[in-house]
């Protein structure tokens, strides 16, 4: 692929992105505030930010993988590569276990953390919670294998796999709040979507892995 040919494809993978969460941040949060009651629409965003909390485990690490496996893979240092996509994993996988006892201490304080939350709602927000939170921090190392197809230029496969999870869980959502569905079946639909992102992202590397031996 010629060096004109990668750039474009960079610059549309992010274009296609940046469209994505507009489009993504646009659509849904109506249907959110008209569907949802007040105190199940408050405690879903308590739930989504608490949980985005988790990414800030990442460290930085993605932007770092995508630097060395670009400079590595251009100097034919594949063992180095390799290398540091291996340590990367493991410390993100150690992070998301940090993550996991830390959403596990918000779970069993939510009455303490949200005083004003409704007694009746406390059992739902913390399954919903746990099943959010737990999938993101599940999800963190996975990340690794997908900071390396944007080290390699290859964007294809991370822009497919962003426009499917966030373009099918915002329409899986709207779905469930159509048919009136609870505040914890659009939990596990979000957690469904986070775990699916994470397993395609780490059979795509294995696919990517085999077809770069092979080659």
């Amino acid at each position: 692929m010629s060096h004109k040919r990668k750039v474009l494809q960079g610059s549309a993978s992010n274009i296609v992105r940046v469209f994505l969460s507009m489009l993504v941040s646009l659509v849904l949060p109506p249907f959110l505030v008209h569907r949802m009651p007040p105190p199940e629409y408050s405690a879903w965003v308590l739930i989504l930010q608490l949980s985005a909390y988790v990414n800030l485990l990442d460290f930085g690490l993605q932007t770092a993988i995508g630097k060395f496996v670009a400079e590595y893979d251009a100097t034919n240092r594949h063992e180095a590569s390799h290398g540091i996509v291996s340590t990367s994993f493991t410390i993100l996988a150690v992070a998301a276990t940090i993550a996991c006892a830390a959403i596990a201490v918000m779970v069993w304080g939510v009455p303490k953390l949200f005083h004003q939350m409704p007694g009746a709602l406390v059992p739902e927000v913390r399954v919903a919670l746990f099943a959010v939170g737990l999938s993101t921090a599940l999800a963190l190392p996975f990340s690794t294998f997908l900071s390396t197809f944007v080290g390699l230029q290859q964007y294809v496969f991370p822009t497919a796999v962003a426009t499917v999870s966030r373009v099918g869980s915002a329409a899986a959502l709207i779905v469930l709040l159509l048919m009136h569905g609870s505040l914890v079946q659009l939990a596990l639909v979000m957690a469904a979507f986070n775990v699916a992102a994470a397993v395609t992202q780490f059979l795509g590397w294995r696919r990517l892995l085999k077809a770069r031996v092979a080659f």
